[in-house]
């Protein structure tokens, strides 16, 4: 009988103890690898020891994951073997599965149970092998973030690849910190940088791509960065760059708000455009920022009506309260939401009887969800009895799941209502449905009672 033979033998016999048979399934088979990828993570230790010991015997390179995990167990003796097991697996055929746990592999170097270094550098060595490297360059173009950052950092620390070799893999993956690392590197080492490449990076989806590019193309002189270039990065999506193109544009002299004001005239323009006409009139501080500013308001795009109302809270110190709370009755969910942000951000105040004025204008979901929110600006009282009057009158979902939310909230506050306040909530509570439909009315009841002693 060899060792392989001896040892599922041994480990039968454990598992079929009474002591270890109740453990998730009644009958574990010691010769499956499958079984014995679960049996890794066995309450007991010596059950753990052996499971390991066998699927590194049975070298199955799909045990891998459950061996590297073993290496960080709570048993010395497990992890010396999950050690040996490992070493029985580095071989050239297990080198592109070994290569998909490389997350898992470097993730041992955070964890404190043992001196992880000696196994993830035997690991990596291998897969440094002249035979394996194929394998680490391919896992670049991998779907699964984590073992492409890990490839490619392992590529461009050991130079398997030249830095265009590098850029022709990664330029397309879909994580953009494989693209950002490929690019800065393709960007600060590679002797000559082709247009089409740069074209591609220069449209990348992820800012801080474009503008890495957007600087490379700027310190060069480069002919893709000519005046109208710079002029159409006053609309891209990011800040950033918007804020970079503002720059070189006003160091060259160009009239910037007659530029802006002739796109805001355009009524042929696009919302996207339109947005970012408004934010540069901010970002350059025009003196009639306002007026201009203003019209916007009622603009058809509700992208539009939101970036002027950004805007505008940030012109109008100290006199937004209106307008945002008029903001929160727009027509679209998205200005609607805008305006709840912002009301917070600015810590306003809001009374009860100015909530239910506005909720009584209310005609859309969006719109009712909007003054639920804007309810976290009232006093804790106030704020039961808007809810509790808003779902005797309407049932709203949305506002029923914030009663429950102020119910579980209600010890963390130790805010005292007065005589008029429980006066109301009592009228209020008092309603059929809901001694009917509320799962919490007897809380709810109970604290009423409490307060009216």
């Amino acid at each position: 009988m060899n060792r392989l033979d001896a040892l599922i033998k041994q480990m039968q016999i454990q598992l079929d103890a009474p002591k270890n048979t109740h453990f998730k399934q009644p009958q574990w088979r010691a010769d499956s690898p499958d079984d014995l990828r679960q049996l890794c993570h066995h309450y007991n230790g010596f059950i753990r020891q052996q499971a390991v010991a066998l699927l590194g015997l049975m070298q199955d390179a799909r045990a891998m994951p459950d061996i590297i995990s073993c290496l960080n167990d709570w048993v010395v003796e497990v992890r010396l073997a999950a050690q040996h097991s490992l070493a029985e697996l580095l071989i050239n055929q297990h080198a592109q599965s070994m290569t998909s746990c490389l997350p898992e592999l470097y993730q041992l170097l955070d964890c404190g149970r043992d001196d992880h270094l000696a196994s993830v550098n035997r690991v990596v060595g291998f897969l440094l092998q002249p035979e394996n490297q194929q394998h680490i360059i391919s896992a670049i173009s991998d779907k699964r973030p984590k073992v492409a950052r890990l490839a490619l950092q392992l590529v461009i620390d050991h130079h398997l690849l030249s830095t265009g070799e590098i850029i022709e893999l990664a330029l397309n993956h879909d994580d953009v910190m494989v693209r950002f690392t490929a690019v800065r590197l393709f960007l600060t080492e590679a002797k000559s940088v082709s247009q089409q490449q740069l074209l591609i990076v220069l449209h990348d989806s992820f800012a801080p791509i474009r503008l890495m590019a957007i600087e490379y193309l700027n310190q060069h002189s480069s002919p893709l960065l000519a005046k109208h270039q710079i002029e159409a990065l006053l609309f891209d999506h990011h800040t950033r760059i918007r804020s970079w193109a503002i720059k070189q544009l006003n160091d060259r002299g160009m009239d910037l708000a007659a530029f802006y004001c002739l796109v805001l005239q355009d009524k042929a323009e696009t919302a996207k455009k339109l947005s970012c006409a408004l934010w540069g009139i901010g970002a350059i501080q025009h003196p009639q920022a306002i007026s201009i500013v203003s019209p916007f308001m009622q603009h058809h795009f509700p992208s539009v009506r939101r970036a002027a109302l950004q805007l505008l809270v940030k012109l109008l110190t100290g006199s937004v309260r209106d307008l945002l709370l008029n903001s929160v009755m727009d027509i679209s969910p998205t200005v609607t939401k805008e305006a709840v942000r912002l009301f917070a951000k600015q810590q306003l105040s809001l009374s009860l009887l100015e909530l239910q004025i506005l909720v009584a204008k209310a005609e859309s979901p969006h719109q009712f969800i909007a003054c639920n929110q804007l309810a976290n600006r009232l006093n804790k009282w106030d704020r039961l009895i808007f809810l509790l009057n808003q779902i005797s009158l309407n049932h709203h979902n949305d506002t029923v799941d914030q009663l429950y939310r102020w119910y579980e909230k209600f010890n963390q506050s130790g805010t005292q209502p007065s005589a008029g306040q429980i006066e109301q909530v009592a009228l209020l509570i008092d309603h059929p449905w809901f001694k009917q439909n509320l799962r919490c009315y007897d809380g709810l009841y109970n604290i009423l009672m409490f307060f009216k002693q």
